[in-house]
């Protein structure tokens, strides 16, 4: 989840609701007229890899991080899994066609996959799909929509109760994940511009989890200024809120739906040289809706995360981009259980990495 970037964001599908099953009826529809009268498409190819280091994979507190060895037993919370550090390699491609249907305007559809693959924890290997249509009503506003399919992931091992005996036991939880984003985007000027989305995801986890599946409504707005000669600077703000199944677990009734807040900024460099940089800020404040005292994994539970990212790089050739990439997520979680120690509240992660881009 995220907020909207110009246009090309693409996010999650399944299950469709009623108003964006009408949202992609009317882009699709419209863009297909449009392109009957259009002429020979243009044909793109972008190859990339990326590879980084990340120092805590699933995300897990500082309490834990040294648990990995010493709990990796069959029914323990880490078994198959190696550690919370790894190395990733995710190779992508993305294909895209557009046609010039008018002055100033054209339609264009993408394709794309990335396949993650974990160096250490091969266990959360994974592919992810993308498309996209995107259509400019006029020479300045733009309609699209965004779908992501990711057919098979491993989420990390859960909490059960044992029906014999009552003890917490974990498994493995693997989920299927889509979504659909439809956006608008206007130009106002040569200077400012605006977009807004709205996104339905839509989670499944396999058996015995069912009650961790997920449905999320996000809508999110972006402005964007390129005043500047070599700055872009894009400021977005958003709100989602995500239902999940209240389910009665080792006696206590617990409900995980929560609303969050989103806040980003974006500052884009276009340097001398062929050089380019990228930074970036974004907030999320998760309030949950627990009103049972005794959930107190939830109940009364409020979330904030810092997300950085920042990246350098430079066009060695007018087809081929290399870039250096770090990043910096920390989630503080207040919990009221006041039994539990603030390491075992919250994550922190870093990471860093290479990225190299081929266009054909």
């Amino acid at each position: 989840m995220g907020l909207p970037r110009t246009g090309t964001h693409m996010k999650r599908l399944q299950n469709w609701s009623k108003r964006p099953r009408v949202a992609a009826l009317l882009v699709i529809s419209t863009c297909v007229l449009s392109v009957a009268q259009a002429r020979d498409p243009d044909f793109n190819i972008d190859m990339s890899v990326k590879s980084y280091y990340t120092s805590n994979l699933f995300r897990v507190t500082e309490e834990r991080e040294d648990q990995f060895d010493s709990k990796d037993g069959v029914g323990e919370r880490f078994h198959d899994m190696k550690g919370p550090d790894d190395f990733v390699t995710r190779p992508g491609i993305d294909l895209e066609w557009k046609w010039d249907v008018a002055k100033k305007r054209d339609f264009r559809i993408s394709f794309g996959a990335d396949y993650y693959i974990h160096a250490r924890n091969t266990i959360a290997d994974y592919l992810c799909l993308q498309g996209a249509v995107a259509y400019d009503l006029t020479r300045d506003d733009e309609v699209g929509l965004g779908v992501e399919f990711i057919p098979d992931r491993f989420r990390k091992n859960l909490s059960l109760e044992d029906e014999d005996t009552g003890d917490k036991t974990f498994r493995r939880a693997d989920y299927q994940q889509f979504s659909i984003a439809p956006w608008y985007l206007h130009d106002w000027n040569k200077d400012w511009s605006t977009e807004v989305q709205y996104e339905y995801s839509n989670r499944s986890y396999d058996s015995p989890f069912e009650n961790r599946d997920r449905e999320c409504h996000t809508v999110t707005a972006l402005v964007k200024y390129a005043g500047f000669k070599r700055v872009d600077i894009a400021l977005g703000v958003g709100y989602s809120t995500t239902d999940i199944p209240q389910s009665t677990e080792f006696g206590i009734e617990v409900d995980r739906s929560h609303d969050d807040l989103l806040a980003e900024l974006e500052v884009d460099l276009n340097l001398p040289h062929r050089w380019e940089a990228e930074f970036g800020v974004e907030y999320r404040n998760r309030e949950y809706a627990s009103n049972e005292p005794a959930d107190t994994g939830h109940f009364d539970r409020s979330d904030d995360r810092w997300t950085v990212e920042a990246s350098v790089g430079r066009w060695v050739r007018k087809d081929l981009f290399l870039a250096l990439e770090l990043g910096w997520a920390l989630n503080d979680s207040a919990r009221v259980d006041k039994t539990i120690e603030p390491d075992e509240q919250g994550y922190e992660e870093y990471r860093i990495g290479l990225m190299a881009e081929y266009q054909f």
